[in-house]
């Protein structure tokens, strides 16, 4: 029989317990496949966010995704999904590649380092047939450069895209130059039943028209449709031309709200597509869709109608209207005054071009030129909600405007100082005096004797005096929130 000492059995026991740790010892890259599979598809779930309201792809069917769409993430944070796992080694890869749903966001960058075109067709072969998203885009420190070889890595990019049409969910370009955009009626065809987001956007009107050269029959033969479309962003050139070459693609935006914003164009003479195409006939266009919010940076032809202009009245609650020249605004304002629309955005306008009557509930004017007369503008607006942001005319001739405005109940005004405290007081007499007038026969049972519910100032020159708060006070609604502020001082107007 053998006799241990103390010291022989601790060694012993050190010894088999490394033993068996090192047996069963367990590192990531030795995890079966099926549960990095898991692992993997609860960092998907982590760039996904879940539809708010029913996708128009997702009838009865469970697969997540169809039921989640991307988040709003950085495309260019090197953890994006799924490139941080597909870098890390070739199992990593390889075990990413069995899953066609971590394929479906396709990111080309088509600057100075474009993203190799290889690895777009690996995306769009390993997404298999599901819905995809798809951006065309440079990074951010680059659009101002030249960008002279950005149209054909485009170009490129769009023709491995163009079998893909029908399953996109999502396309977004983001590029310098118009003609570097794909085209909607010389690129796109079929039906893309799942596309709910088309984005096409550019910084720059080259004057050329996007899209391949040549003739493209299966264009003919199946036209591109876009039944399930929410938001439509497009170049001028493109959305005149597509509605000149594609009726069905209109017809296929008729049954539904989106929302439309046309920008980015001057016609050129060169090309006979954009003087075919006039304001009058892209009025037509929106009579016949349902658009609920318009955003307009663009011009179109201006040819006068042989027969006067109907009466047309836009469908859409709300209307953004930016760097507009002077007839073109007039006109869209014009055919606005049809009717009492919920929201306009003017920004970059020249807004002393209108002088008739105009109707909206809210109204904003952003970094409208020193020279325009906001007060004449404004004289002609009857409206609740006012704000005014970087206007150097909005002065005390504005405020006086504004005192004739029975309907007015709420001012924000910010980096806005050539008006006086007085006339702000004077505005808030007058339109006291009328809502007092108005309680006093039968009406306005909401106003509690107060015109404005809401009067924020921001950025003004001059400060306050306590006399001035405490006027303030006693004549703005107790229960609105409103201030007033210069560069160094907040003032409360309510107590």
């Amino acid at each position: 029989m053998h006799h241990y000492s103390e010291s022989h059995v601790q060694h012993a026991a050190m010894i088999t317990s490394e033993s068996i740790a090192e047996e069963t010892k367990t590192t990531i890259h030795s995890l079966p496949s099926e549960l990095v599979s898991s692992i993997f598809k609860y960092t998907y779930m982590k760039s996904r966010v879940e539809l708010r309201r029913r996708s128009y792809i997702d009838s009865n069917n469970n697969d997540i995704n169809f039921k989640t769409t991307w988040k709003q993430e950085d495309l260019l944070e090197p953890s994006l999904f799924p490139r941080a796992i597909t870098s890390t080694c070739r199992r990593w890869k390889a075990i990413a590649e069995c899953h066609p749903i971590f394929w479906t966001r396709i990111i080309a960058f088509v600057d100075s380092t474009p993203t190799p075109l290889s690895e777009v067709l690996l995306y769009l072969t390993l997404s298999k047939d599901l819905p995809i998203h798809v951006y065309v885009l440079r990074r951010p420190d680059t659009y101002l450069d030249q960008g002279l070889d950005e149209h054909q890595r485009c170009r490129d990019v769009i023709e491995l895209l163009r079998p893909h049409i029908r399953r996109c969910q999502k396309i977004s370009f983001d590029v310098i130059y118009s003609s570097s955009l794909p085209s909607i009626s010389q690129d796109f065809f079929g039906s893309a039943s799942f596309l709910e987001t088309l984005n096409l956007k550019c910084r720059t009107d080259d004057g050329r028209a996007p899209g391949a050269s040549g003739c493209r029959p299966e264009i003919d033969n199946d036209p591109f449709l876009t039944p399930a479309l929410k938001e439509l962003v497009v170049d001028g050139r493109n959305f005149s031309h597509a509605c000149l070459m594609i009726p069905a693609w209109i017809e296929s935006l008729k049954g539904h709200e989106f929302q439309l914003q046309v920008h980015t164009f001057t016609p050129s003479q060169s090309i006979p597509r954009d003087l075919a195409f006039t304001l009058r006939d892209f009025v037509n266009v929106l009579d016949q869709l349902r658009v609920n919010r318009l955003s307009l940076y663009v011009e179109f032809h201006n040819v006068p109608p042989s027969t006067p202009t109907p009466d047309f009245i836009l469908p859409a609650d709300s209307y953004m209207l930016d760097n507009l020249s002077s007839w073109f605004l007039t006109e869209i304002m014009e055919i606005l005054a049809n009717d009492y629309v919920d929201s306009i955005y003017i920004s970059r306008c020249p807004v002393g071009a209108v002088d008739f009557e105009f109707s909206a509930h809210y109204l904003t004017l952003d970094t409208i030129d020193g020279s325009e007369e906001v007060s004449a503008f404004l004289d002609c607006w009857n409206g609740a909600e006012l704000k005014v942001v970087d206007c150097p005319s909005f002065d005390d001739n504005a405020l006086e405007a504004l005192g004739g405005n029975s309907s007015f109940q709420s001012m924000e005004t910010r980096n806005c100082w050539n008006f006086s405290p007085e006339a702000v007081k004077e505005m808030v007499k007058t339109l006291n005096e009328s809502v007092a007038r108005n309680i006093a026969g039968g009406g306005y049972h909401d106003r509690d004797g107060f015109a404005l519910s809401h009067l924020t100032i921001e950025g003004h020159k001059r400060p306050l005096t306590i006399e001035e708060k405490r006027w303030f006070r006693g004549n703005v609604w107790s229960y609105g929130h409103s201030k007033w502020t210069t560069s160094d001082e907040v003032t409360s107007l309510v107590g």
